[in-house]
């Protein structure tokens, strides 16, 4: 079954959110109303939605079972109610309630945004092949399997186990919603300097990339899959006709786009296609055309970043990528840097980071990250043998450094320095722990996360479940 809704895609403007709950459903009914709060997996600060706005609308189906669910979705509950985000928090009509029988059990499958023609399991989605990525939509999918009256979570979200984490006080159905497609995002840049020598980059295409295709919910609910056209097109990123830019050894971003995963490989090849022009040490100019393939796949809810690296030698062009969870990477918009930087040797259990996480200067204050986030999983672009340390791990280097307040380069902030003479400068007062504070509050978990304070050694939790409470990160390598 499928939903036709086509949706061109385009650039959403720039975002700043966290993991956090809207209003839920006003009680009308007591506390058989049947009520949702709906989420989204990231804290990006780029193409792509990350948080609820009022006007937003959500198209909800519901099976109910007596029993567990039995792998076969029908609408026999909700089909493809309107559920819509305003001032007051969620809303639909009519409302529905909850069977009061423990052994049925309701579950859901959401899409946002709405499509008003209707089905359960899956959506179609195209995309043109105009220079204009100024509207790009973000779709999205959510299911919640065997939620009951008393257990609102259900057994599963999105085919993990659901746990407490993400019940709202309220008792609402928590819908947390995942993207269904890639977000490839494509940099460039020169892999040396060349003094006395200038390059431009005068054209650069994404070429041989599917169309349109059919996303599909599992009938388990535990995942979708995207079915994509042989369609092939090209998206580009800087035409002929336009100004051409100027390359440097800094990254120039070219573009953000959300795609339709799929196998970049087959009859037409998907490739990144460009054209730049450098001037010779003996005079004149020369005009070099360069095609580079991708390979392997792009899939639903990652982020693909592309780095190519030009030289003079056309045999030494290179590209680069790097594979993220979409929910893994928050504000890449704010000097994220790759590059981890050389752990230090304070003569402690672990090493620590010289500098704050996505900064690659002790002396800039890193972005600050939103609490729950980061407190849960958290995988560094730095590589796996990075995290967030422990509060024992702070405690150690509280109890075996001597942290004093200082200003060096005009930045305030603290050195710490140990016994073997090495040392690293903070440029925040507080950064965040792995550890989070779990408590009941009317049967419903509330969760906080623990919080380093430099100046006094000391820890303090805030967060408040949901709340949106930012901090920067401090990494140390295991």
């Amino acid at each position: 079954m499928r939903i036709d809704h086509y949706l061109p895609i385009g650039l959403v403007a720039l975002l700043v959110a966290s993991c956090s709950t809207d209003d839920d459903v006003s009680k009308t009914v007591g506390d058989q109303t049947i009520d949702f709060g709906a989420y989204i997996e990231d804290v990006s600060r780029a193409v792509g939605k990350s948080t609820f706005e009022d006007g937003d609308v959500i198209g909800l189906y519901a099976c109910r079972t007596t029993g567990d669910y039995a792998n076969a979705f029908t609408t026999n509950f909700m089909n493809n109610i309107a559920v819509t985000k305003g001032e007051g928090g969620w809303t639909y009509s009519p409302i529905s309630a909850w069977p009061t029988d423990e052994n049925e059990h309701v579950s859901f499958v959401a899409f946002y945004p709405r499509s008003e023609t209707a089905s359960a399991t899956g959506l179609t989605y195209s995309f043109t092949t105009s220079s204009d990525l100024e509207n790009q939509v973000d779709p999205m999918w959510c299911t919640v399997k065997d939620a009951k009256i008393s257990d609102r979570n259900g057994t599963a979200i999105n085919g993990s186990e659901a746990d407490a984490a993400f019940e709202a006080t309220s008792g609402s159905v928590p819908l947390k919603f995942e993207h269904m497609l890639s977000k490839v995002r494509i940099k460039i840049k020169l892999s040396t300097d060349y003094p006395g020598i200038s390059a431009k980059l005068n054209s650069m295409t994404l070429a041989g990339i599917s169309q349109s295709g059919t996303f599909t919910v599992a009938d388990n609910l535990n995942s979708g899959s995207w079915n994509e056209s042989s369609t092939k097109g090209n998206i580009y990123l800087l035409q002929t006709t336009d100004e051409a830019k100027a390359l440097s050894t800094d990254e120039l971003l070219m573009g953000e786009i959300l795609a339709i995963p799929q196998s970049l490989t087959g009859s037409t090849n998907a490739c990144i296609e460009i054209k730049y022009t450098h001037t010779l040490a003996e005079g004149g100019e020369k005009t070099v055309s360069k095609t580079l393939y991708l390979g392997d796949s792009w899939q639903c809810n990652k982020i693909y970043n592309y780095v190519i690296k030009l030289a003079l030698d056309v045999n030494n062009i290179s590209i680069s990528s790097e594979i993220a969870n979409w929910g893994d990477e928050k504000n890449p918009a704010i000097g994220t840097t790759t590059d981890a930087p050389e752990p230090v040797d304070l003569g402690l259990s672990v090493k620590w980071a010289s500098c704050d996480y996505a900064t690659a200067s002790p002396y800039v204050a890193g972005p600050k990250y939103d609490c729950y986030c980061y407190s849960m999983t958290f995988n560094s672009t730095w590589g796996p043998n990075w995290c967030i340390p422990t509060r024992e791990q702070w405690s150690e280097l509280f109890n075996n450094c001597t942290i004093t307040s200082t200003t060096v380069d005009g930045v305030s902030g603290y050195i710490a320095t140990a016994t073997n003479g090495n040392s690293i400068f903070f440029s925040n007062s507080e950064y965040w722990t792995s550890e989070r504070y779990a408590y009941k509050v009317s049967g419903s978990w509330n969760y906080d996360t623990y919080y380093a304070e430099i100046d006094s050694k000391t820890f303090s939790y805030s967060g408040g479940g949901w709340e949106s409470v930012y901090r920067p990160l401090r990494l140390i390598f295991n």
